[in-house]
């Protein structure tokens, strides 16, 4: 093990408006200056969350050293998300970084990992749905 590495910073949230529960479901998605595009991929998360009201989920965004503000744009809509968020910052760059940090901040027990790319919401949405449904079957 490294001694020089630190625990990963992470942003101080506001409390969520929604009740506490133990995920199911985790989504996962990693972006690096993709604040554009960070928009459309969280709303298809959210579509897929509300397709499927009965489980609990939640979505861990792992902002990969982003400079365009998206830590930002996550600690806003962190306050208003429909379902529960946790913004992780990683500062060390690369996918796979990201994902490990994603992966040591999700607590459901099914999770999907994502980048945000230039039209990834249709690819997202029908990922979450299918995740969502695999839950449901056990």
């Amino acid at each position: 093990m490294n001694e020089h590495r630190h625990p990963l910073p992470r942003p101080a949230l506001p409390a969520p408006p929604w009740p506490r529960q133990q995920p199911q479901v985790s989504f996962i998605v990693c972006t690096r200056d993709r604040a554009a595009v960070l928009e459309a991929c969280i709303e298809s998360i959210r579509a897929a969350c509300q397709a499927h009201p009965g489980f609990a989920a939640e979505l861990v965004v792992v902002d990969n050293g982003s400079r365009d503000g998206t830590a930002e744009y996550l600690s806003r809509i962190a306050k208003t998300s429909g379902i529960a968020l946790t913004a992780i910052s990683e500062p060390r760059p690369g996918l796979a970084a990201a994902r490990n940090a994603g992966w040591r901040g999700r607590a459901g027990r099914c999770w999907s990992s994502s980048t945000t790319t230039a039209g990834s919401s249709a690819t997202i949405s029908s990922t979450s749905s299918g995740i969502m449904r695999a839950a449901k079957n056990g």
